[in-house]
């Protein structure tokens, strides 16, 4: 009977430490999978704030290419603007140089009459 009682003593000391052991492997394991999951989080964070910086750089340069062309229509228009200003002043400058030839033909005939 001590023998008995003994045994079931032993077996369930194993048990204890059986499922001692059982508990901690899974704290373990617990343990693990949250540090896992830890570094996924970091590391999505990682690419996300690196996605946003890339998209905040890309959206600077959008902006600054967007100036300059804008600087540069700026520019051809004010280039062509003048370009007609000079060019209505040669067309005043040829009808006044005609409308004075006319005015000294006519000056001229009225002279002879």
């Amino acid at each position: 009977e001590k023998k008995d009682g003994e045994e079931k003593d032993e077996e369930e000391e194993e048990e204890r430490v059986f499922n001692s052991e059982n508990k901690a492997m899974n704290k373990a394991r617990q343990m693990l999978l949250l540090s896992e999951n830890k570094k996924m989080i970091e590391d999505e964070i990682r690419t996300r704030k690196e996605q946003e910086a890339l998209f905040l750089y890309e959206e600077q340069m959008r902006k600054e290419q967007l100036e300059k062309d804008r600087i540069e229509r700026q520019r051809l228009a004010e280039e062509a603007k003048e370009r007609k200003r000079i060019l209505v002043e040669k067309e005043q400058e040829e009808r006044r140089k005609i409308l004075e030839k006319e005015r000294d033909r006519m000056i001229e005939d009225h002279k002879r009459k």
